[in-house]
């Protein structure tokens, strides 16, 4: 049987984990892009 005060709370933790975890994907995907421009010759960097 399930705790009752976890069966209160899931509703809570699982969407803010899922917030964070998306928002660290989508940083390190912009990051990742901002590297690859950087390095880009078509942006006149070496």
């Amino acid at each position: 049987m399930l705790n009752p005060l976890w069966t209160r709370y899931w509703l809570i933790v699982f969407p803010i984990g899922g917030f964070f975890a998306g928002k660290y994907l989508d940083d390190s995907e912009t990051k990742r892009m901002s590297d690859f421009r950087d390095r880009s010759v078509m942006y006149g960097a070496n």
